[in-house]
């Protein structure tokens, strides 16, 4: 019951702690239900398990916390996570889990009543009801509270016994020591190699050797706090420089001076910086909307029907990658694909269509922006998808998608020097076209003459021209000498694979 808690790809590090972590909240191997006598009482022998995660904003306790949860699924039959934040919103969600839990219908009104039968199956956390009341019908669970900024609040959530485990994240140093928790521990920052690490999952562009210093001396600066690494990142990403430009671009405004402390209205004091202005600055008018929106919404449970999604705009897609918005088109389809991912369970057929679609431009996409090796990764999982399509007859559905995604492998591979491969693709590629039942020659306008550069790099220069010459015969029949056209049209059947 994680709801929108998704596991993050970029996360670094920390491998340390988590462990620390699993000392206080999962039970020793002699502890298992499995090893206890059968004499022993079983409310003795299990003892509530908790651990509080405290640091700065921005240190990563909650993406912390969200690790932990999926990389530990297998230790616990049920998670729950509540925002703490807000008093109110804990209320309402805490009664929820009575409902998640099907311990009580969607339309109960009555809150204290559905948190005491919460708080009753936390301290007897069947997992049948209808079977007897032994260890072996026992769920082991974890409760998670995320910013726990008022210990207070807890007082009325606090699991009265055992059972179980609870992880608690706050800024409060005190939450680490309280009357409900005994152990915990302050978040260090990352460390330097963490740090260099996550800026190039964040960025995509991996260090070599020419760039690896002005990476570290990045790293160095950022002192350790992911909030200030994701910032960064996405400011390096909209500048399109190199690490090393960057850094003689931070060398000239200064880090610190990115991150100046002013005082706010009322004297109240808040961290504003030219990141947040120049970020702020770059949007659009209709996401400055959307944000102003957003910020009045409850940041944990925002309805999606509450937002219109621009893929309302049929054209949006081809719109912004025609006019060589590639930066603008990468985000758009990460958010699709996160979408539909998340959706897949629920939806079917038509999320994993959209997932698939979304592979397939995002590795188009960075091609346009060098980033070679990201691309290979998601062109394979559309190719992938593709040929994992159902068909009555058991073989591999053959289409103009098809061989427009081998074409688009062939390409993956000659940007990684794998020439055999690119050419088998390419190869491949062209077989399907021309087994189409509306093939039409132009349709071998990309991937015969990158066929023809494959052989021409390989150093078979009579295969190499075969290719290019048969493929410019081929455009001068359909458009005339010299034509401007073919990339339109292959542009246009790109778009509408």
């Amino acid at each position: 019951m994680l709801g929108d808690h998704c596991r993050r790809d970029n996360f670094v590090g920390r491998e340390d702690i988590l462990k620390t972590i699993d000392d206080h909240l999962l039970r020793p191997t002699s502890q298992r239900e499995s090893t206890l006598e059968p004499n022993r009482d079983f409310d003795t022998a299990l003892h509530l398990r908790s651990f509080a995660i405290c640091g700065l904003g921005g240190i990563g306790k909650t993406e912390l916390a969200i690790q932990y949860a999926h990389t530990r699924k297998q230790h616990f039959e049920a998670i729950f996570w509540l925002s703490a934040d807000d008093s109110k919103i804990l209320a309402s969600n805490f009664a929820n889990l009575a409902v998640q839990l099907g311990l009580e219908d969607d339309d109960s009104l009555d809150i204290t009543a559905s948190r005491d039968i919460v708080m009753g199956w936390l301290s007897k956390p069947l997992r049948k009801s209808s079977e007897p009341d032994e260890r072996r019908n026992y769920v082991n669970w974890l409760l998670i509270f995320d910013n726990v900024d008022n210990l207070d609040v807890l007082a009325d959530y606090w699991p009265k016994l055992g059972r179980g485990s609870v992880l608690i994240t706050s800024r409060d140093p005190n939450a680490k020591q309280n009357i409900h928790i005994h152990h915990g521990l302050h978040l260090p920052p990352l460390t330097n190699t963490e740090t260099e690490a996550l800026m190039q999952q964040l960025t995509h562009v991996r260090v070599d050797q020419y760039q690896r210093e002005a990476l570290a001396k990045i790293a160095e600066g950022l002192d350790g706090l992911p909030l200030v690494v994701n910032q960064m990142s996405g400011l390096f990403r909209s500048f399109r420089l190199s690490y090393i430009d960057f850094l003689t671009f931070l060398q000239d405004e200064g880090i610190k001076k990115l991150y100046e402390r002013q005082a706010g209205i009322m004297g109240a004091q808040k961290t504003q910086s030219l990141v947040t202005f120049w970020a702020l600055d770059r949007l659009s008018a209709p996401t400055r909307a959307l944000l102003q929106v957003i910020c009045l919404l409850d940041p944990d449970d925002i309805p999606e029907d509450l937002l219109v999604d621009i893929t309302c705009q049929a054209n949006g897609l081809r719109y912004m990658f025609e006019r060589g918005l590639q930066e603008e088109t990468k985000p758009f389809c990460e958010l699709s694909l996160q979408i539909a991912e998340r959706m897949k369970s629920n939806v079917g057929a038509e999320a994993v269509e959209c997932i698939r679609e979304s592979h397939s431009f995002l590795g188009i996409a960075l091609v346009e922006t060098n980033e070679h090796s990201l691309s290979m990764n998601h062109k394979q999982k559309w190719l992938d998808m593709l040929l994992e399509r159902p068909f009555k007859s058991g073989a591999v559905i053959e289409d103009y998608e098809l061989g427009y995604a081998y074409n688009e492998i062939g390409v993956a591979y000659g940007n990684a020097d794998r020439i055999e491969e690119a050419i088998d693709a390419f190869i491949r590629s062209i077989q399907i076209f021309q087994g189409l039942e509306d093939y039409e020659d132009i349709m071998l306008g990309w991937p015969e003459p990158n066929l023809g550069f494959m052989y021409w790099l390989k150093g078979d220069f009579d295969k190499a021209e075969q290719a290019l010459v048969e493929i410019l015969d081929i455009h001068a029949s359909t458009w005339g000498v010299d034509d401007t056209n073919s990339f339109k049209y292959d542009s246009y059947a790109c778009w509408d694979v």
